[in-house]
């Protein structure tokens, strides 16, 4: 019961923190020429790069989730390595991909938190939809809204039921220059690792079977059309 309370107010934080973050955004005052504070994704969206280090809240409340230090891999190396997969291949056989760098497209079906959202190819079928956590050092762009088709491109991560059936899965870093980076970081303040956040359970149970899909740089991200939404009407 006490678990069950922590979460409720650990995910009460989380969205309050989010709610927030959307109002300051919306209240802030557009700057018409763009300096350093922003930089433009792949789908040509404007993506604030202001950091995901932590708040002073989630460090204090989120003590038992892992911290990330690295800076994000650069996105075209990323596409190198990457193979184009439909989510219900993985979601069918997630263990033939955990660790392998994946190219998806399927819709934003809703929001989980700030740095959480839910794709899938049919929302009916939910056993197709997987968990795409951002472990970038910048927030998702704000062209992202429910609806959207998108191509993501990112690492498969076992959900958190498997996690908790195979308690020997660890989480390693994407590369070797990374896993320095942890290492020597490793008393920093850093930010949440979204993976470990997951695996923590501080999501709502109905998303315990998702298997995950990490974002490692936000470009790697791309809007493929407004299709279906009342701009597009």
């Amino acid at each position: 019961m006490n678990k069950l309370i922590r979460t409720f107010v650990a995910m009460l934080m989380f969205f309050g923190m989010s709610a927030f973050a959307l109002a300051q955004d919306a209240t802030s005052t557009p700057d018409t020429a763009m300096d350093d504070t922003s930089a433009v994704n792949s789908s040509n969206a404007v993506v604030d790069t202001m950091s995901t280090t932590m708040t002073d809240a989630e460090a204090a409340y989120f003590v038992d989730v892992s911290r990330v230090y690295y800076v994000d891999p650069d996105a075209s190396t990323i596409n190198m390595e990457t193979s184009d997969e439909t989510i219900e291949a993985i979601t069918d056989n997630s263990e033939d991909y955990y660790g392998a760098v994946v190219t998806v497209q399927g819709t934003l079906l809703n929001f989980v938190g700030s740095r959480i959202f839910e794709l899938g190819e049919d929302e009916i079928l939910t056993n197709s939809n997987v968990l795409v956590v951002n472990n970038s050092n910048q927030p998702f762009p704000s062209s992202l809204v429910e609806g959207v088709a998108l191509q993501v491109t990112g690492r498969v991560v076992p959900s958190y039921d498997y996690v908790q059936d195979d308690t020997a899965w660890t989480y390693t870093p994407y590369d070797e220059a990374m896993a320095a980076d942890a290492q020597n970081n490793q008393n920093g303040n850093g930010r949440l690792n979204m993976v470990n956040f997951v695996h923590t359970g501080y999501i709502p149970g109905v998303f315990g079977s998702h298997t995950i899909f990490e974002v490692l740089n936000v470009e790697n991200i791309t809007v493929l059309d407004y299709d279906g939404l009342i701009a597009s009407d």
